[in-house]
């Protein structure tokens, strides 16, 4: 069965092996596993957050089957505010 849910930190190992299996189309997720693991706590700093307007935060989502990670997914609250950004 399929699960979108919200990234954990312990999904970070899982996480990282999907990104170098998505080949050149993850143009927008993080190379390293710092910076990924930095990606995992802004959503979680951000999912905790009580703002009213959030700003500047990410949500990121991953997609389970049964223990595998096989997708995943962001929503940021500010894009393109200062330059232009492009996601595919």
């Amino acid at each position: 069965m399929f699960i979108a849910r919200l990234v954990k930190v312990s999904d970070l190992d899982r996480l990282f092996k999907l990104t170098k299996t998505g080949g050149r189309g993850l143009t927008t997720m993080p190379k390293s596993k710092e910076e990924l693991a930095d990606r995992i706590k802004w959503s979680i700093k951000s999912a905790a957050s009580s703002k009213k307007s959030p700003n500047h935060d990410s949500y990121l989502f991953v997609l389970e089957n049964g223990k595998k990670l096989v997708g995943m997914s962001a929503i940021y609250t500010s894009v393109s505010r200062e330059k232009p950004s492009v996601f595919f």
